[in-house]
């Protein structure tokens, strides 16, 4: 295993392009790999919706800094989640999506239940009846994983280099945090 003074060294010599994948490969290898994939297949849907936001916030506050969590979230599902189809669009959900991985994470019982329901059959992403809305965490785990291995493409076409450069000096910040 690389020594963390030697990943340090090797981010700052490296190239925004070298921090980028460190941070992209790490997020596969060691979350996407071994915790989400099992989790899907074993279809334990609160994991997905926890893993995929971890994931998810990571880039918020690397990418989009100068954003409210809810809007960075938002563009994150924009840009590394979304797909054409109307039910595969989450940036239209991103509220509520994130106010049940708030309620996962830090509350369980919410009268929010009685409005958001998870639908594992159903082929859409999300759909909406009435008040509730109905939401597949496997299909929206699908659409994370297509693109995620898309991640650094998608930077590098939304990012100018100078951006890129100073998302390297934001993982480095973060990787230095302890």
């Amino acid at each position: 295993m690389e020594t963390r003074e030697r990943r340090l060294q090797r981010l700052q010599d490296g190239s925004p392009r070298e921090a980028l994948l460190t941070l992209i490969n790490s997020q596969g290898n060691y979350f996407i790999e071994t915790e989400l994939k099992p989790a899907a297949e074993r279809r334990l849907h609160n994991l997905l919706i926890l893993g995929i936001h971890t994931i998810a916030e990571t880039w918020v506050e690397i990418l989009f800094p100068n954003n409210n969590a809810l809007e960075g979230f938002r563009r994150y599902l924009e840009r590394f989640v979304d797909r054409d189809e109307p039910s595969k669009r989450f940036s239209a959900i991103a509220e509520e999506i994130n106010r049940w991985r708030n309620i996962l994470a830090h509350q369980w019982l919410s009268s929010f239940g009685h409005v958001f329901g998870v639908d594992l059959e159903m082929s859409e992403g999300w759909i909406r009846e009435g008040e509730i809305l109905y939401f597949n965490p496997l299909v929206y785990f699908e659409c994370f994983i297509e693109k995620f291995d898309r991640s650094l493409a998608i930077i590098e076409e939304i990012f100018t280099e100078e951006d890129r450069e100073e998302i390297k000096q934001r993982i480095i910040e973060r990787y230095l945090r302890r």
